[in-house]
């Protein structure tokens, strides 16, 4: 438990001999073989509860090759949520944690404001690419969050460029929440 003491021990089982051991703690290790890990479906949202910890609930979803853009929302409904983005890696732990160098992406937007995160093709610092996405929420309040979470895909090109012709108006009508 953070901020707890705790003491290590070593004996050798013959007081008589001298034995060469080492001793290692890792409190902040993670072994991701025992953490579940659910998988989003393009367009689909989940729904869940994060209890009042410093746990994270954590999510995947998986980018397709010919995507341009996924959105990655996070929506508390009582209470104060949070977001973080991490593209799969191989390393030895590639689950996000709210730690500077442990994710690529963070929202923290206060109380039950929606936390999004859009990564595109030509985002900083990681780029859009196909594979597994890793989503980590944390509950950043006193009891516990009730959330959804959604991962949602475009391929769509990124901007829609409409040609103009000096002194020739022109309408257009734009959807609410398209791409500019």
């Amino acid at each position: 438990l953070p901020g707890q003491r705790y003491y290590l021990g070593v004996a050798n089982a013959n007081p008589g001999e001298t034995n060469t051991f080492t001793l290692s703690v890792a409190f902040d290790q993670t072994d991701t073989s025992l953490i579940s890990v659910l998988q989003l479906t393009n367009g689909l949202c989940y729904s869940n509860t994060i209890p009042a910890t410093n746990a994270l609930d954590y999510y995947q979803f998986d980018v397709s090759t010919n995507a341009s853009a996924v959105t990655f929302q996070l929506t508390p409904q009582n209470g104060n949520a949070d977001l973080i983005v991490r593209k799969a890696r191989p390393v030895p732990d590639p689950l996000p944690r709210p730690v500077a160098g442990e994710f690529d992406y963070l929202s923290q937007n206060p109380g039950t404001n929606v936390d999004e995160i859009i990564v595109t093709t030509n985002s900083q610092p990681v780029a859009l690419s196909p594979g597994i996405w890793y989503l980590g929420v944390f509950n950043s309040d006193t009891n516990p969050v009730s959330y959804s979470i959604c991962a949602t895909e475009s391929a769509a090109p990124l901007n829609n460029i409409i040609r103009l012709t000096n002194d020739v108006p022109l309408d257009f009508t734009i959807a609410a929440g398209s791409q500019p």
